[in-house]
């Protein structure tokens, strides 16, 4: 069973940065997340 397919990564604080996004999105493709969840912006 490959766990790592049922964890969300998620970075969700206000102050997140456009880099930050990209470097957990990089981090859910290498370790093969489920998903990222990232926090929406305008």
């Amino acid at each position: 069973m490959q766990l790592n397919t049922y964890i969300d990564h998620t970075i969700l604080k206000p102050t997140t940065l456009i880099s930050d996004i990209e470097k957990v999105c990089a981090e859910a493709r290498q370790y093969g997340f489920a998903s990222a969840c990232v926090p929406p912006h305008l």
